[in-house]
């Protein structure tokens, strides 16, 4: 065929429109977005047919069958598509299309069973008046086999397109349709199009699964469908030539694979939906990344930027840098289940990632659904942070230690030591020898037990710390620290009071204390007026496993010294919100 055919003389969607305005000047008012839309179902036969069958397409005039048509194909009935032969470089030819299908409306509702004078108005757009003395297409509202039963058969048509099939909705719909067998018997061209690379490699997925397919059949893309992100699909994004099938009766259309393909494609429809191809791109596959604290591993990607080590199970995800970060604590996927990854072709690689992500990650974020920051894991916070201090000008800083000394700096909100002076000095405490502005882990006061003469500093920190948690670096290096300096006794108090609730009966967290060589969390409440009453409290047994009640006290202390904490009015009132870890809730202004 001559390259004077638009479709293959132009490589590229805007240089295509500007010489089709050329030829048609009547639409030089229309922008390139508004042609686009309305050519697109045209530009991707041309372009299909001019590449594959280029001595039909070069007549200049044949005839088209669009099979699953909707209602872009149907836009001012079908008008459009009349300019198939200038588009082949024919402009004096006159294509016949005929165009079929059941959910001819806008929505995704059937359409059968309406008329076709009822659905004209739907078909409709501003630009009607334009292409209204083009030849209008052929528009049938049902599927193949009732247009053959109503028509006499199928005629002796010069391609066949199925437009954009989506097998994962109905495989036995179309594979089922007597239409689509008696076309593959007059050997008739077919054509398929999706709208974007993954939509294909499903469809073909499909056709595998149900025994209609061997090996994957070659999906090219259209140069000239609509501009859009390229995962997110357009359409007649990508084509492929449509098989020689089995007869339907031959198919399996309860297989195993394919209700697993539907199955895992539900789990990951939400993010599908938002990132298109790249949601499903790469699953399964092998990527060799960094690991944080140096080296390489190999990972396997899963679901929702997560990894799953190929040597030992673990997972994770990628963190500052796109290091591989463990989750904590540690997940592991059984060595049995990487070593059944299946094999590249068609999409059973993504289907088994995502069932790994269903049976070993997934229940482990679900149980923490109830947290504030669910499904926020320590890499992809450290990745977060790391872009910021990068695209700032820190790129070197590592995020982790970057947020290690803003958290134990306090912050925005900055140092605790004037809110815990203030609160203890209004419930009765004797405090002496107050710095303005203590060195870390330095006495910012000194707690007086007056009855027995004793001396006990007070350090304080400026982060939140739960007494049953041994992970925290921060604090244990605290505590490390505050032991070796001060061996006969000494408070660490954090920032804000947590509360648990024990046998029904509030208490408060206010601190550690280090007394008689032994660390101990203690209680605080309101009716103790002294250091003496926190030795009494230690010597009496007290801890948050075996609470004593006299202990116990109702938020009177939590909720002021938040409010306090966050730069409020400790005694007027405000929405609070609780945020719990384990038992403990710590409560801020919300």
């Amino acid at each position: 065929m001559p390259t004077t055919a638009p479709v293959l003389e132009h490589r590229n969607l805007r240089f295509l429109l500007r010489a089709f305005v050329d030829a048609h000047p009547q639409f030089r008012a229309l922008s390139a977005q508004t042609l686009c839309q309305v050519l697109a179902p045209a530009m991707a036969i041309a372009w299909w047919s001019a590449r594959n069958i280029p001595a039909v397409a070069a007549r200049g005039s044949f005839r088209v069958l669009v099979a699953g048509a909707g209602a872009i194909e149907c836009m001012d009935g079908g008008r459009w598509l009349s300019f198939l032969p200038w588009l082949l470089g024919q402009p004096g030819g006159a294509c016949e299309v005929v165009l079929v299908g059941d959910q001819l409306t806008r929505g995704l509702q059937p359409s059968q069973g309406k008329s076709i004078e009822s659905l004209r108005a739907e078909w409709a757009t501003p630009l009607a008046s334009l292409v209204q003395d083009r030849r209008p297409a052929s528009i049938f509202n049902g599927r193949l086999a009732q247009y053959a039963s109503e028509h006499g058969g199928l005629r002796s048509f010069d391609l066949c397109v199925l437009s954009h099939p989506g097998l994962e909705v109905d495989p036995a719909g179309w594979l089922n349709d007597a239409g689509m067998e008696a076309l593959a018997a007059r050997a008739c061209p077919m054509v398929a199009f999706g709208y974007s690379e993954l939509d294909v490699r499903a469809d073909q997925h499909i056709l595998h699964c149900v025994g209609a397919l061997a090996s994957p059949i070659e999906v090219v893309q259209n140069p000239f469908s609509r501009d859009s992100h390229q995962d997110m699909g357009a359409f007649g994004g990508y084509a492929w030539r449509w098989p020689d099938i089995a007869p339907a009766r031959a198919l399996d259309f309860e297989s195993a694979d394919v209700a697993r393909f539907l199955d895992s494609f539900e789990l990951s429809r939400a993010e599908f939906a938002e990132r298109g191809d790249a949601a499903l791109r790469g699953l399964g596959d092998s990527h060799v990344r960094k690991r944080r604290g140096g080296g390489e591993v190999s990972l396997i990607k899963l679901p929702r930027g997560f990894y799953v080590s190929e040597a030992d199970g673990e997972l994770g995800d990628l963190g500052w840098k796109g290091q591989f970060t463990p989750l904590e604590p540690s997940v592991r996927v059984p060595l049995s289940v990487l070593r059944s990854r299946p094999g590249p072709d068609f999409l059973h690689r993504q289907v088994w990632a995502v069932e790994v992500f269903r049976h070993h990650l997934d229940p482990v974020l679900r149980s923490q659904s109830d947290r504030l920051f669910a499904g926020v894991t320590k890499g992809s916070m450290e990745g977060c942070l790391g872009d910021i201090l990068e695209r700032i000008g820190h790129g070197d800083v590592d995020p982790q230690d970057f947020m290690e000394q803003m958290r134990a700096s306090g912050g925005l909100r900055g140092p605790m030591h004037p809110n815990w002076a203030d609160l203890l000095e209004t419930l009765g405490w004797r405090l002496s020898q107050y710095v303005e502005e203590p060195v870390r882990l330095t006495p910012a006061f000194v707690l007086e037990a007056s009855q027995r003469r004793i001396l006990l500093p007070a350090i304080v920190e400026n982060y939140a710390y739960m007494p049953d948690d041994p992970t925290d670096d921060l604090a244990q290096e605290a505590m490390a620290v505050v032991s070796a300096r001060h061996p006969d006794g000494a408070v660490l108090f954090f920032n804000g009071i947590p509360v648990c609730t024990i046998d029904g009966k509030p208490y408060a967290f206010g601190g550690m204390l280090w007394w008689q060589r032994k660390w101990r969390p203690f209680a605080l409440c309101a009716n103790m007026s002294g250091a003496d009453a926190l030795l009494e409290q230690a010597e009496a047994g007290f801890s948050f496993d075996k609470p004593l009640a006299r202990y116990a006290d109702d938020p009177c202390l939590s909720v002021p010294f938040a409010r306090m904490c966050h730069g409020l009015d400790p005694n007027e009132d405000c929405n609070m919100v609780s945020l719990r870890l384990g038992k403990w809730a710590t409560l801020m202004p919300g």
